[in-house]
């Protein structure tokens, strides 16, 4: 690839992260100092690319099998892996209500429901727990 192309392709990762920096504040925009002082964005990349193949062979070093059959057991599994991902700082003290929403509704997805079906609407001025 051009290095063209790949300034391009750092570039717009940059605005992706202002995007996300400017609606949930979790830190994305660190990659940009780095381009400012001269680093150039195949560096960037190929470290991003590095870094996403070890945590992709660690999370396959501690997956953890669930049984099928054990409702139980798969649901509690299923919320702490939630609760886990909602551990942001906006939703925090939240996260076992959300937790246990989503794996409410990911328990209902079949053939016909799909994933990309769940969302959560934003209430104006309203609590969180009314999303």
């Amino acid at each position: 690839m051009c290095g063209k192309c790949n300034r391009q392709k750092a570039e717009t990762s940059v605005d992706i992260a202002k995007s996300q920096d400017a609606e949930v504040g979790d830190g994305t925009t660190s990659v940009k100092p780095h381009m400012e002082k001269g680093l150039h964005p195949q560096i960037i990349i190929r470290a991003f690319h590095t870094a996403t193949q070890l945590v992709v062979n660690k999370i396959r070093e501690i997956a953890v099998t669930m049984k099928k059959q054990n409702e139980v057991e798969k649901r509690m599994l299923l919320e702490k892996c939630a609760m886990t991902a909602l551990s942001s700082k906006l939703i925090n003290q939240q996260k076992a209500f959300f937790a246990k929403m989503v794996v409410d509704v990911v328990m209902l997805l079949d053939d016909l429901l799909q994933l990309k079906m769940i969302g959560i609407k934003k209430v104006q001025d309203g609590a969180l727990e009314e999303s």
